[in-house]
């Protein structure tokens, strides 16, 4: 399992709900958080390690990971911007505007129901992973000759990568 780079297609791919938490999932959520913790991120959303599953994990503080499978943002509130990054995205920093309050629901690694009250960079966190699971990458939110910068500066990397 590796960290899917954009461009590839399937950070554009609309993830699908999951109906059973099975061991598949529960492997897929071990594997997930050992590579972000390995890439020293603090969210990973399952499309990103190519599996089109509406699966997220953080761990901002480092206090313990946190699954939350079908996440549906219920309520939001305020505005802040904050500045982010993704590991789809290497070397990529931008502010966004998010909401600054949210509430998410969805169900835990057990199968039972889960919300979540969260402000500021934890909430930016938590939308940021499921813009991922709706296909919507932080370079969806920019300008476009921004985003031109940035391709240009990846396919760089990238070359000088191989």
């Amino acid at each position: 399992m590796e960290i899917c780079i954009y461009p590839h297609h399937i950070l554009k791919t609309e993830s699908i709900s999951i109906s059973t938490i099975n061991t598949a999932v529960q492997t897929l959520i071990e594997d997930m958080a050992r590579l972000m913790y390995e890439n020293n991120g603090v969210g990973l959303a399952a499309n990103q390690v190519g599996i089109p599953m509406r699966v997220i994990i953080f761990d901002m503080d480092k206090k313990g990971l946190t699954t939350i499978i079908n996440p549906i943002i219920g309520s939001s509130e305020g505005e802040f911007i904050s500045e982010e990054g993704c590991l789809s995205l290497p070397g990529f920093n931008e502010k966004i505007k998010r909401k600054q309050f949210i509430r998410v629901e969805g169900m835990n690694k057990y199968s039972r129901p889960i919300a979540i009250e969260a402000k500021d960079l934890l909430a930016a966190c938590i939308q940021h992973e499921i813009d991922h699971l709706d296909g919507v990458l932080l370079i969806d939110k920019i300008s476009r000759l921004k985003k031109e910068i940035y391709i240009r500066k990846l396919k760089k990397y990238t070359k000088n990568a191989k």
